[in-house]
């Protein structure tokens, strides 16, 4: 079980961290963000997965987050991070790199 307000991971401690499907439960994502990019060592890979704004499935269409927003979060918390061109029906993937 992971808290809301940080990973408990080591710093430089991982090369990769995969989130899905709970980005949008976050209440500071850019904190949050910050957090697992010192978490990440040189050149490591953080994925997020999360649903798109049209899907039916997953959380009210209220709770959920556009992937451009969830880019400019992981950008404002240090990190490079684009839109990867996927093939999920309901879902979207971010990639960022510390």
């Amino acid at each position: 079980e992971v808290a809301v307000d940080g990973p408990g991971l080591e710093p430089g401690s991982v090369d990769a961290i995969l989130v899905v499907d709970t980005w949008h439960h976050l209440p500071d994502r850019v904190a949050y963000a910050a957090k697992l990019r010192d978490a990440l060592r040189e050149g490591g890979v953080l994925l997020v997965v999360d649903f798109t704004l049209e899907t039916e499935q997953g959380p009210p269409v209220s709770a959920r987050i556009a992937p451009e927003a969830l880019v400019e979060e992981l950008r404002a918390a240090g990190m490079q991070a684009t839109l990867v061109e996927e093939t999920l029906p309901d879902q979207y993937v971010v990639r960022a790199t510390r």
